[in-house]
């Protein structure tokens, strides 16, 4: 077994088992349904199953049964093994039937309902689950109806074949009625009737904060078929249970139709044996008739739950582990970065749960504020990619590297005639710098038939004639081919979507790599100054000459859309909400959001962040903005700005980044350990004790480095710690250069979307810099090298440049210092080894809480919960309603 599976199951297994202890809980797990494949040499626990599905009838002769259809069907899934709540798992399948009258909300009820062979895809409790252990959100997708049923009005799930002598009588009474509602157990032994909310357990219904995961998702016509599910702990479904001392499974179930035990009795010629009645890949209509037997909704009949694949999955220890494991020490917080929130995630039981370590918490908060909060003395370190700007009164503050990762441009978008979701994108510097100016002209009508501006071009002269959106901008479809025209009618034009990607209001590390990069590029930073793309295309006026690289993106539009009428109310008085709240149109378009995870979530979801104009609210008589609703399977294409571990953990796709040459000659880079690695070992640092920096200039024209690399350091004060607490950091640091960056989904592990800092190789420099700073951060003597100014004040930010041009590269690193290297107790520096930390898994978030984050775009919010400080490592009990 390969290292990462090795270390990473020790870990896990030791916390779990004392976990056992402290909460008195232990379940039985029982056998394994199917066969659960963790090769050797993989580097995750993954699952694949090949197996026959199959639907017969009874022969009307007496002879066996007969076999009506018979596929070989293949599920599999990327990760089973030390999951989070929230973290997205990718099931796919071949061989299954394809889906007809395919549904737009493939979670919703009515996917079940309507839809023609789908695919039903549940979480329940336990390895070998019963129906009654999995989970529904809505109580009505386990209840069989025979006016929903069927047209024939007599139920034809009452006629499946393999029921057991009295299972249905027991569901339904004597004699069998005309509606049966599958019960639920909830993982403390109670049974719900689930017949109404009030029978159901709390997390049920519509609107719940944690939206529904389970599906009837499409198989493609090709016999294929792909789902991110996002799995549930019991931080957010309780009643489910799923924890690190509560195994359960993923159950995938490719829906083949009803199993017929007789015809005899039903009004109609063979109903109970009917095919589909639509086409594979067809979309959903209500004007067509459909078969209700091979619909999702009879998912736990027998027929159809004997057809079904059990994937068992095990939890990592919840964001409460250390509530739980040490009570008695109060948690020494560090302040920062985003960029290690899914570390931090990792890492903290790893500290409370050892006695001669200390209890670590995780927060997030914007950079500059942790800067001026660490130099203040307000808390004792900080994850920062930036050195802060040190005032002469400001302690000295060392910097100790701790992570490689980086920022991504997320998406979601998904291919014409319901064949699945688009999973690659290629996206270049300008094609960026168009995005985040709001440079798309988002609307139609700005020129009229003959070229003219119209009443609304003329007051967005700048962008009247340029490209809708980025799907019908010919620099983008020169890169992505087939995205726009005839094959995606629902892209084309008018689309405020793709008129922007969702991005942050707050200022940040992530908001200065990426204007870096944008500024790096030359013709980017033509663009941005002014000059005309190849097409024609302009910048957004508002933003022609703004300087970059920066820490924070401005909302500059002032431009407002003509005024509507006055609503006159019922009283005779009026309203208008356009001069009780006015908000520029691109500035609406725009619509940024207050934390990277915010945005990872609204990428997952596909709900767009941009806000239509305001309305009067009819219930509270206020004015107010509407954001735009969420997107539905089969036309969803969105972007956002994110961090790479973010992104790893929901599973979302990242576009390929240009990092070399132009035209046909350009490269694009993916994120993995060799780009990664190829951009890390560039970086460079200014003096002992500041951090290592990739530098965006420097790394232009590098082909083979990823633009959106970064390192993060935990910077801490040099002097004027207690003992005590510089002690802990300097064990943080010594700790998550060592264990902490071995890769894996255990405890104390380093996830996926990092890069491993090691003894050796491209990482070997911040290896040695991390140490050096752990020594100088427990002595609190002072600055680690002698400077000509105020001693051991580190320099300032390198100044921002105007957007033609770009920060000059760092100075070349000095020799390393003759401070050595320091080791943590039976715990050498990693070698270098080949790992997944930063290959494109599918998962999802961790748990993190999702409502402080942005329940508001940050146009209305200015994003208090970033300043303020939220914890990285924290349960999600909660999550936004759907629209």
């Amino acid at each position: 077994m390969n290292r990462r599976s090795t270390l990473g199951r020790g870990p896990a297994r030791a916390l779990r088992a004392a976990l056992v202890v402290v909460t008195a809980v232990l379940v039985g797990a029982p056998a394994l349904a199917g066969s659960a494949l963790a090769a050797d040499g993989d580097d995750e626990a993954e699952f694949s199953l090949t197996r026959t599905v199959v639907r017969d009838r009874v022969d009307p002769a007496g002879g066996d049964p007969v076999v009506q259809d018979s596929r070989e069907v293949t599920v599999t899934v990327d990760q089973t093994d030390g999951l989070q709540g929230m973290q997205g798992v990718r099931v796919s399948w071949s061989g299954a039937r394809p889906t007809a009258n395919v549904y737009g909300s493939i979670s919703s009820q009515l996917a079940f309902n309507y839809q023609e062979y789908p695919v039903v895809i549940l979480q329940c409790r336990g390895t070998d689950p019963t129906p009654e252990t999995c989970w529904t959100t809505i109580w009505t997708k386990r209840q069989l109806v025979t006016d929903v049923q069927d047209f024939s009005g007599t139920g034809l799930w009452k006629y499946d074949r393999h029921w057991a002598p009295g299972e249905l009588a027991d569901l339904t009474g004597t004699p069998p009625a005309d509606s049966v509602v599958l019960p639920f157990v909830d993982a403390a032994g109670k049974a719900w009737s689930m017949n109404g909310t009030v029978e159901s357990p709390p997390e049920t219904g519509v609107g719940q904060p944690v939206p529904d995961q389970e599906a009837a998702a499409p198989t493609y016509p090709d016999g294929t078929g792909t789902y991110l599910f996002s799995v549930r702990s019991s931080a957010q479904n309780a009643s489910l249970g799923c924890s690190d001392t509560v195994e359960c499974s993923l159950v995938v179930i490719p829906i083949m139709g009803t199993s017929c035990a007789s015809d005899g009795a039903l009004p109609r010629l063979n109903p109970c044996t009917a095919e589909g009645k639509l086409p594979p890949g067809s979309s959903y209509s209500d004007q067509v008739a459909y078969n209700p037997v091979v619909s999702g909704i009879s998912w736990w009949t027998p027929s159809n739950w004997a057809n079904r694949f059990v994937v068992p999955l095990t939890f990592a220890p919840g964001a409460n582990a250390c509530d739980l494991l040490d009570t008695g020490r109060h948690a020494v917080p560090f302040y920062g970065s985003e960029l290690v929130g899914q570390a931090t995630l990792q890492w903290a039981p790893a500290y409370c749960s050892k006695a001669d370590r200390f209890r670590f918490q995780g927060n997030a908060m914007v950079e500059p504020v942790a800067f001026r909060n660490l130099v203040a003395g307000e808390i004792p370190a900080a994850f920062l990619t930036y050195p802060g700007t040190a005032r002469s009164s400001d302690p000295p503050v060392g910097y100790a590297p701790v992570a490689v990762t980086g920022f991504a441009v997320a998406f979601v978008w998904d291919r014409p005639g319901n064949a699945g979701q688009l999973m690659e994108l290629k996206l270049t510097p300008r094609l960026l710098a168009k995005l985040i100016t709001a440079s798309y002209r988002a609307a139609n009508g700005r020129v009229d038939a003959d070229g003219n501006l119209s009443a609304s071009g003329a007051i967005w002269p700048d962008v009247a004639r340029n490209p809708a959106s980025l799907n019908d901008d010919p620099e983008f479809v020169a890169l992505n081919p087939g995205l726009v025209g005839e094959q995606y009618p629902w892209t084309t034009g008018l689309n405020f979507s793709l008129s922007s990607m969702i991005a942050l209001s707050n200022p940040g590390d992530v908001v200065r790599a990426l204007t870096a990069y944008i500024a790096a590029d030359p013709e980017a930073a033509a663009f941005i100054a002014g000059q005309a793309d190849p097409w024609g295309m302009t910048v957004n006026s508002s933003y022609k000459g703004i300087a970059m690289p920066r820490d924070s993106w401005p909302l500059q539009d002032v431009r407002q859309e003509p005024a509507r009428t006055d609503t006159t109310l019922p009283d005779g008085s009026t309203r208008n909400c356009d001069g009780e709240m006015p908000l520029a149109f691109y500035n609406r378009v725009l619509s940024p959001v207050s934390s990277l995870l915010t945005v990872a979530d609204d990428v997952l979801a596909a709900w767009p962040t941009y806000l239509e104009r305001p309305d009067l609210d009819q219930f509270t008589g206020q004015c107010s903005f509407k954001r735009a609703g969420q997107q539905t399977y089969g036309s969803r294409a969105l972007l956002g700005l994110v961090t790479l571990a973010d992104a790893r953990r929901y599973g979302l796709p990242t576009a390929s980044l240009r990092s070399a040459g132009t035209g046909e000659s350009a490269t694009f880079v993916d994120a993995d350990e060799a780009s990664m690695g190829a951009a890390v070992a560039s970086a460079t640092r200014s003096q002992v004790g500041q951090p290592y920096l990739v530098d965006a200039a420097a790394l232009h024209g590098v082909a083979a480095a990823y633009p959106g690399t970064m390192t993060v350091s935990v910077a801490a004060p040099l002097t004027g710690l207690d003992t005590e607490t510089a002690r802990h950091v300097a064990q943080f640091v010594r700790v998550a250069t060592t264990e902490g960056q071995v890769p894996g989904p255990g405890v104390g592990e380093l996830p996926d979307g990092y890069l491993p800092i090691t003894a050796t190789g491209p990482t070997a420099s911040l290896y040695t810099a991390a140490q050096q700073v752990a020594t100088a951060i427990e002595a609190q003597s002072g600055s680690m090298v002698p400077t000509t100014g105020t001693p051991g004040q580190a320099g300032p930010i390198p100044p921002m440049t105007p957007a033609n041009g770009a920060a000059a590269p760092p100075a070349a690193a000095p020799a390393p210092s003759s401070v050595g290297p320091e080791s943590v107790d039976g715990l050498p520096a990693p070698d270098p080894s080949p790992s997944a930390a930063t290959t494109a898994r599918g998962s999802t978030a961790g748990e993190h809480s999702l409502v402080a984050a942005a329940a508001v775009p940050a146009v209305l919010a200015a994003g208090l919960a970033g300043l303020l400080g939220v914890p990285i490592v924290r349960g999600l009990s909660t999550r936004r309603p759907r629209a």
